[in-house]
């Protein structure tokens, strides 16, 4: 199976380190060898791509969603690293890869077909194998939901990652705007937002349908298609200059959950009710992965039931994102799954 080490290094030679703040540098870090998680294979998390179409990407002239000379130089490479490790290495996409949102017209389908021929080389090498593609295993998002409803591409809203064996645990992947709903309720309401999630994430292996779910949990349609701030912020980067703390946990962008730890821990609470109500349904999932947030970060707590839980929030590929701050932020982050060991980098 493909190393940290061997990752990293992938990932420096195709975004070398250049002081004192560009090139790829890790962000956070948990590693915790109690997680049990599963080790058959090293996986990486690409996030939110908010692919445009050209004749939209005038209009919004400050998101700086592109980046995409770095995005294929990145994915060239990377599917040169899966055909050089075949079957060590699966490469899982978190939702919003299209930003049918902010398509100002057509139908979803003309949108989707439009944005992925004006990206087509971005889409086929995700969705192709090697040599050419990684084969990436592809969300749909709340920007892309039609993706889900699509016959044409028919993607899940989440995957269950399976240990593979009694004394493995699963992993939860999900885009994370399901969280976003809940998180909306009054705490009277939480409890039954999460029944009704867990009861349709156990439904089947890759379903979650919000249209069943419309009841509880509110499609998020009513967000502006305009020019605003995307996310609000999680945590701040680590200074380039910090150093990786030691195994067993990171100093940096690794939060503690508590009650009063604002917006750095958001997310946490309904990620952990969520894995708490799972193990009803055979489900032991002690690691949460997403996107959406745009704010790359990990949150560490308690499940509920005296087992630790994580949420690895893997922030954004956007070009630029806008925090509370309002300052234009670089991203560019992906997230990177080797046994027990989490990480996320920040390549650009």
């Amino acid at each position: 199976m493909l190393t940290h080490d061997e990752i990293l290094a992938f990932l420096e030679a195709t975004f070398p380190p250049a002081p004192p703040d560009r090139g790829t540098r890790l962000v956070a870090r948990w590693q915790d060898p109690g997680m049990a998680l599963p080790a058959a294979r090293a996986r990486l998390f690409v996030p939110d791509l908010h692919l445009l179409r050209t004749v939209d990407e005038a209009y919004y002239p400050n998101t700086g969603f592109r980046l995409e000379t770095q995005l294929l130089r990145f994915l060239r490479a990377l599917a040169q690293c899966k055909q050089t490790h075949p079957g060590e290495l699966d490469v899982l996409q978190l939702g919003d890869l299209f930003d049918l949102w902010r398509a100002r017209t057509g139908s979803p389908k003309q949108k989707a077909d439009t944005i992925a021929a004006d990206h087509a080389e971005v889409v086929a090498r995700l969705r192709f194998g090697p040599p050419y593609g990684v084969r990436a295993d592809i969300l749909a998002g709340n920007h892309d939901y039609d993706l889900h409803r699509l016959v044409e591409w028919d993607l899940p809203r989440f995957w269950f990652l399976n240990g593979g064996g009694s004394a493995q645990t699963d992993v939860l992947a999900i885009h994370g705007d399901q969280f976003d709903f809940i998180e909306l309720f009054a705490p009277d309401a939480i409890q039954a937002a999460i029944v009704r999630l867990a009861r349709f994430a156990s439904a089947g292996e890759h379903e979650l349908d919000h249209e069943q779910m419309i009841d509880v949990l509110a499609l998020n349609d009513t967000i502006p298609r305009t020019d605003t701030p995307i996310g609000t912020a999680m945590a701040e980067l680590a200074a380039p200059s910090v150093a990786p703390a030691p195994i067993g946990g990171s100093a940096f962008n690794v939060v503690p959950w508590s009650p009063t730890v604002g917006d750095a821990g958001r997310y946490f609470e309904s990620a952990r009710r969520l894995c708490l109500k799972l193990t009803e349904r055979g489900r032991d999932i002690r690691l949460v992965i997403c996107g959406h947030s745009h704010g790359a970060r990990m949150v560490v707590g308690d499940r509920g039931d005296g087992v630790p839980v994580v949420l690895m929030d893997c922030g954004a590929w956007l070009g630029r994102c806008r925090f509370h701050d309002s300052v234009w932020r670089p991203s560019a982050q992906i997230g990177v799954l080797v046994g027990n060991d989490a990480r996320i980098y920040q390549l650009l």
